[in-house]
């Protein structure tokens, strides 16, 4: 029989039906509103990525993310009011407060 590749062609032409025919299917399968949905969901994919592209953006979330890991190393010790106290002297504990405190008004005036 005509191969094509070590397939033979009846093989082919029986994988290129059955692909047409999935395709056929999938068409089918989507109504408008899937579609639109779908289109919808790519924008906003790519309004996050472009978000996370910028430097400012990357830089930050690599410095959280860096933070993240280092405070996970070790168990936190437990800390009660007095140990607050001391740690609210501590200049990488209010540069941390303050990173929190910037970040919480950005993110109300986003969602509000």
């Amino acid at each position: 029989m005509f191969t094509n590749g070590g397939e033979t062609l009846f093989e082919r032409s029986v994988s290129t039906a059955g692909s047409l025919q999935l395709r056929r299917y999938a068409c089918c399968a989507m109504d408008d509103g899937m579609v639109t949905d779908l289109a919808a969901t790519g924008t906003r994919l790519e309004e996050v990525a472009d978000t996370a592209a910028d430097d400012d953006v990357a830089r930050t979330l690599g410095d959280l993310l860096e933070a993240v890991g280092e405070a996970g190393a070790e168990p936190a010790d437990p800390v009660g009011p007095v140990g607050v106290a001391k740690a609210l002297r501590d200049p990488d504990t209010q540069a941390g407060i303050g990173f929190l405190l910037a970040l919480a008004k950005a993110l109300g005036r986003a969602t509000g």
